[in-house]
């Protein structure tokens, strides 16, 4: 361990510097996590997974996807359909 001897003054620098880039990398965190997933059509998640839309519906009400509704539709998130195939 080395003791270093400093002045009060370069120590509020170097804290305030630690402080603004701690800020700005949780920043960057909390960006990347408020992205919102777009979420697929009955559609998009049939093309997804090759099958048919009757296929879909019935996987759907099945429970072996998960699904959203929003007021009268029903939408699915890319990454559940995968992981509800793969196992990842």
């Amino acid at each position: 361990m080395e003791i270093v001897l400093t002045t009060r003054k370069d120590l509020k620098e170097l804290l305030k510097e630690a402080l603004l880039e701690s800020k700005d990398s949780s920043r960057e965190t909390d960006e990347e996590s408020k992205e919102v997933e777009k979420l697929l059509t009955k559609k998009e998640a049939a093309e997804l997974l090759s099958v048919s839309l009757a296929t879909v519906d019935n996987y759907r009400r099945n429970g072996t996807i998960p699904s959203y509704r929003i007021g009268s539709a029903v939408r699915f998130k890319k990454n559940e359909l995968i992981q509800a195939f793969t196992g990842k």
